[in-house]
């Protein structure tokens, strides 16, 4: 069985004054309660202003009476009737979610605000463009709107808000007033609210209104709008058992003679993140001698780690002369609401006899919905994060993505986390689900299939020059939708825009052929590499020899010419004799000139090189011998 609470915030501004209203709403109004006529007080309005001759007032309350085209609205500063002509305009807020905030729409945003006046948003009612605001009169959807922050010592404060959503980036919103933007922070806790037309018929005893209009000449206020607040649900839940597995509906007493008692015991659990007081309320009639006590209230905390249970008694004690008759108890509760006990649940017991105490019916989860509804992952290692939506019997919308427990039908293709977040693990299909108190969503199905290949990139993307004759090899690098990387070097398709410029092989290895710049490209499955500008340069020495080759024996006093030869990068040669210079590792034994000239001057051996920029010959042995 779950309890539920409804909170709303209206709030109502003037040119001068800005005031929030904590308003708390009965979700099921006392049976033993009833109003049979009109009579009011004149209440003081919540603001007034004075346009021609008469004033416009604004008033916030709950619904007392509703008698034709007449109420009585019960205010904080008294009752006070409200008269609904053919030009009186009816709304009603609705529940909504982050997602009923767009770009483009007109809002009312209050919270606490910071001495910059960004927002931190308690409460957002989004509002369709030519709607009147109740408290002003002011149209929504003709540019205009205003901000009231009000600092206080340490630079934080109360914050309202009324403009235009310009964006929207997941939990800030940036908000157009004629002051200028605010940024406005969405938390766990931001009740978040839409407006649509009303009727009459929506004017209930016990609704929460906001009403705007002007005094008539009698006191009462004839309405030019009015506003139905939409509640906030918060859960608890009532049990039998201290595991909370046992929700309960009923209460038997059993017999109750003169001079005994009777104790039951409930368990109650905070299923949601507010705090709530619990308090036990008693009546007795037609009886003498009997009573009642019960060990509240109680602060029910919802703790860090999840629910937290409490432990509610209630004892009826008969005297030896009880002349026992009919009880009825309420169980209360409030949460995080400052103003005001809510009746949720009244039960009733006749404890003269054996009988069943019967709860009213109680607000329960009735659906589960899970987002997205066919993801697919690519690749092992990827995410998706899932949110769970739960529908309850009054029609509220809740996230309870953190509450549920997380399934998946496979967990050897993806896993899921109690936050609701998911894991690949293997290609293939699973089915995640999500249940709470019982109730499960339908199945979604998850895809994990192969990657694909989303993109392909020469590396080095920025080659150094390549002189002609000399090679470099290039790679692919592809990249996948799952954000994976991989070496695709040998299934790619090579292509130069100038053969004659430089060759590429299959493999990536470009050879330069002549001077000019070139653009190399790579495809793999279709998808073409960005082109990488490869540039080629004269060709470079890479190579000196010397010649005569074979030791040569010289004797002393006679000369042998050496020859020098360069082998360029392209593989073209050019005789450097004159170029290189000449080297003699023994000038003892022999010498030689710069024109590669070597002379015998004593019998013995040296090595002859020749070296032309920074590239030496290999040596050659010259053996010089006696005449």
């Amino acid at each position: 069985m779950k309890i539920s609470i409804k909170k709303i915030i209206p709030f109502c501004s003037t040119v001068a004054l800005v005031c929030v209203l904590i308003t708390v709403l009965s979700a099921c109004s006392s049976a033993s309660s009833t109003t049979t006529s009109l009579s009011t007080t004149t209440a003081t309005p919540t603001t007034t202003t004075t346009s021609s001759p008469a004033q416009r007032q604004s008033y916030s309350g709950t619904v007392a009476v509703v008698n034709g085209d007449t109420l009585a609205l019960t205010t904080s500063q008294g009752a006070v009737t409200i008269n609904i002509t053919s030009s009186t305009t009816i709304e009603k807020t609705v529940t909504g979610t982050s997602a009923n905030l767009g770009q483009g729409d007109f809002v009312t945003v209050s919270g606490t605000a910071d001495n910059t006046g960004n927002i931190d948003a308690t409460s957002i009612t989004v509002r369709a463009s030519g709607q009147t605001f109740p408290s002003t009169g002011s149209t929504f959807g003709n540019g205009g709107g205003f901000t009231v922050p009000n600092s206080g010592a340490s630079g934080t404060g109360t914050g309202i808000t009324i403009g235009t959503i310009s964006t929207v980036n997941g939990n800030s919103l940036t908000v157009t007033t004629t002051q200028g933007q605010v940024t406005v922070n969405i938390g766990p806790d931001t009740v978040i609210e839409t407006t649509e037309s009303g009727s009459s018929s929506d004017l209930q005893t016990g609704a929460s209104l906001t009403v705007a209009g002007t005094t008539s000449s009698s006191g009462s206020i004839n309405a030019t709008s009015i506003t139905i607040a939409s509640p906030v649900v918060y859960a608890v839940g009532i049990f039998s058992d201290n595991e909370c597995t046992d929700p309960i509906t009923s209460l038997n007493w059993g017999n109750l003679s003169p001079g005994s008692s009777i104790t039951q015991t409930l368990y109650l659990e905070n299923l949601d993140n507010q705090t709530m007081t619990v308090t036990v309320t008693s009546s007795i009639a037609k009886t003498t001698g009997l009573t009642f006590s019960n060990n509240g209230p109680l602060s029910m905390i919802h703790g860090s780690l999840g629910p937290t249970v409490y432990q509610l008694q209630m004892t009826l004690v008969a005297s030896s002369k009880a002349v026992l008759g009919d009880l009825t108890f309420n169980i209360n509760f409030a949460g995080g609401i400052p103003v005001g006990i809510t009746n949720q649940v009244d039960i009733v017991s006749n404890a003269s006899s054996s009988t069943t105490t019967t709860a009213k019916p109680v607000i329960t989860l009735s659906s589960i919905a899970v987002t997205p509804a066919s993801p697919t992952l690519g690749g092992v290692g990827s995410t998706q994060q899932f949110i769970a939506m739960g529908t309850y019997s009054n029609a509220s919308i809740k996230d309870i993505t953190s509450q549920v427990t997380w399934g998946s039908s496979n967990t050897a293709i993806a896993t899921i986390s109690s936050t609701g977040l998911a894991t690949s693990v293997a290609v293939g299909n699973t089915n995640i689900t999500a249940t709470m108190s019982g109730t499960t969503s339908p199945p979604v199905s998850l895809k994990v299939i192969t990657p694909t290949l989303s993109s392909v990139d020469i590396t080095p993307a920025s080659p150094s020059n390549l002189a002609a004759g000399f090679s470099q090899n290039f790679r692919v690098i592809g990249t996948y939708s799952d954000g994976s990387t991989a070496d695709i070097t040998s299934q790619a398709i090579w292509e130069s825009s100038s053969t004659a410029i430089a060759t590429i092989s299959s493999m990536g290895t470009v050879t330069g052929v002549a001077t000019g710049t070139v653009s190399i490209t790579a495809s793999v499955s279709g998808i073409i590499s960005p082109p990488v500008s490869l540039t080629v340069v004269a060709p470079i020495i890479s190579a000196i020899a010397i010649t005569p080759v074979a030791p040569a024996i010289l004797k002393v006093g006679s000369s042998q010419q050496f020859i020098a030869i360069e082998t360029y990068s392209d593989g073209s040669t050019a005789n450097v004799t004159a170029q290189v210079i000449w080297t003699s590792s023994n000038t003892v034994d022999a010498t030689i000139s710069a024109t590669g000239l070597a002379t015998g001057v004593a019998a013995g051996n040296t090595n002859i090189t020749a070296t032309l920029t920074g590239i030496t010959s290999p040596a050659v042995t010259l053996i010089v011998v006696s005449p």
